[in-house]
Parts: C-alpha cells; sequence; structure tokens
C-alpha cells in the first residue's frame, strides 16, 4: 500500500469541484448509498459515467491514510477503459466491494484520463503523446461504522 500523498497522478490533477474546461470529460462518480455509511461486512458499488471516452483508474485510501490500487488492480495495469456517454457500475458482476476492518472513513479516487483531440485516442494516466491530455479527478468518501 502507499500513502494518498505518494501517488504521481496527483500532482497532475486539478482540484475536483473546479470549472469545467470546454474539453472535459464530464466525469460523474456515485456510491450505491447517497448517505455513504456501511456497516463492516457490508458491500459497496461505485457508479462511474464519463461523458467523453476515457481511460480510468481507481484507488481506495483507508482510515489509516494507506493507498491501494482498485482498478486496476496493480499500478502497472491496464485502466478501465470506457466509450462517451458509458456508465458502469463497479464491480461488475455485481456482488460489490466488501467492506473490511477497520471502521472509520474511506475515499475513492477516481481518475479518468481522455485525448483533448477526441475519442479517437484514450490515454494512460502516466501517458505523454504530442496531444494535450485531460484529466478529472473526483474524491468520493464514504464512512464504515461497527454495529
Amino acid at each position: 500500500m502507499m500513502r494518498w500523498s505518494a501517488l504521481p497522478v496527483c500532482a497532475l490533477l486539478a482540484a475536483s469541484g473546479s470549472a469545467a474546461a470546454p474539453d472535459a470529460i464530464g466525469l460523474s462518480v456515485a456510491l450505491d448509498r447517497p448517505a455513504g455509511v456501511y456497516a463492516l461486512k457490508d458491500r459497496v458499488h461505485l457508479d462511474i459515467s464519463v461523458a467523453r471516452a476515457a481511460a480510468v483508474r481507481v484507488w481506495l485510501r483507508d482510515p489509516a491514510g494507506d493507498t491501494s490500487p482498485v482498478i486496476p488492480a496493480t499500478e502497472t495495469g491496464e485502466p478501465l477503459r470506457l466509450r462517451a456517454g458509458e456508465r458502469v457500475r463497479l464491480p461488475r458482476g455485481g456482488a460489490g466491494f466488501r467492506i473490511t476492518p477497520p471502521a472509520g472513513r474511506y475515499e475513492f479516487l477516481v481518475v479518468a484520463t481522455g485525448d483533448a483531440g477526441g475519442d479517437r485516442s484514450l490515454l494512460d494516466a502516466g501517458s505523454r503523446l504530442a496531444g494535450q491530455a485531460v484529466r478529472e479527478q473526483r474524491t468520493i468518501r464514504f464512512t464504515v461504522e461497527k454495529i
């Protein structure tokens, strides 16, 4: 696991909630429970959609501040590639991410990267091309309570 601040992509990203650029990806992220409160052993689903084609990566930060990759499962794996207008519920297959101890505050960091030149090319979070890359980030928090 790594610390959130150690994620290399964080330095490249604009803060979430900033005004959308004309070439914005239109990243939207939501939990299956709007209140964001879960119990240990519950399952959580993450809904992600994009207006433009994008490569999506997801990390989870636990209450201790340790961060681990969720999508892809390793830092060097392939990102989730979404087409323009596509919406997905993660994890696919419907089972949900199982919540394990400890209780506390968790965060999903979702990063979508696309090509400002159009939907013809999808980029990795670390890719460099002659064209300008467009990146968007969303952080969604949830609480796990002991019950």
